[in-house]
């Protein structure tokens, strides 16, 4: 797979960068998010507000749990990790690196930290950028009402997915070709694989061979997935009619 580059334009650097002002005075820069698929390779943005004495290292995790890249010769960091700045007018405070062949394990928090002159101390640190590795969701799954319905009346449905990355994810409800406006969606973390679930809640009326559909979009998705439900067990309105004799 032809690796692909992912990095945020000038503009989007300079609006949605995060910083972190170290005790020096010196503020780090950082893009708040980046996301790439597996096997391509993405740009972590860092950039210092001055120039200063000590080296740069960039850790996945907090705490400086797992060293990624370093200036230093003598430090062991990720052999797919490099400087992304090679030789230009800003190659002394753009710390930026260039992260190849980036796979699904590789997706978390990274922090680009610049060091004292004894190397040893922190200097400042930037407030981290989030790594995002795609994957696509589910096929969606309805869930409507068990028992009977009286026809026209409201009835909720229910929209599942899960097992997707980055969470940003849109989730319509289509009917007769039009699109049923007024429903709800909440996206949760799964801590058992690092990935997102959704759950859309729409309020219909009960129609006879009017089917519903549920339709999902995702970054990670060629084209839009979805699902119809049809209700089922539709009970008709029943008109009574009362004689009186009168005598």
């Amino acid at each position: 797979m032809q690796d692909q580059i992912y990095e945020f334009s000038l503009i989007f650097t300079v609006t949605l960068l995060s910083t972190f002002k170290g005790t020096s005075g010196l503020t780090i820069y950082q893009s708040p998010s980046v996301t790439g698929r597996e096997g391509d390779t993405v740009i972590l943005n860092c950039t210092l507000s001055v120039v200063g004495l000590g080296p740069v290292r960039w850790y996945k995790g907090d705490n400086q749990q797992q060293l990624m890249y370093s200036q230093l010769t003598s430090d062991k960091p990720d052999p797919r990790v490099m400087i992304a700045v090679q030789d230009n007018a800003t190659r002394n405070i753009d710390h930026s690196i260039r992260f190849t062949n980036i796979t699904w394990d590789d997706a978390g928090m990274y922090y680009c930290v610049k060091f004292k002159s004894d190397k040893v101390n922190v200097s400042a640190a930037g407030n981290g950028t989030q790594l995002y590795v795609t994957r696509q969701p589910f096929h969606p799954v309805v869930f409507g009402p068990s028992g009977q319905v009286l026809i026209d009346t409201n009835v909720t449905l229910s929209c599942n997915s899960a097992g997707f990355s980055p969470p940003n994810i849109t989730v319509t409800w289509w009917q007769n070709n039009r699109e049923i406006q007024g429903s709800k969606s909440e996206v949760n973390f799964s801590d058992k694989n690092n990935t997102y679930q959704v759950q859309s809640n729409i309020t219909v009326q009960a129609k006879i061979d009017s089917p519903v559909i549920c339709r999902i979009n995702h970054t990670a998705l060629g084209q839009p997935i979805e699902s119809n439900y049809t209700i089922i067990n539709i009970v008709k309105r029943k008109f009574y009619v009362l004689f009186w004799y009168y005598k």
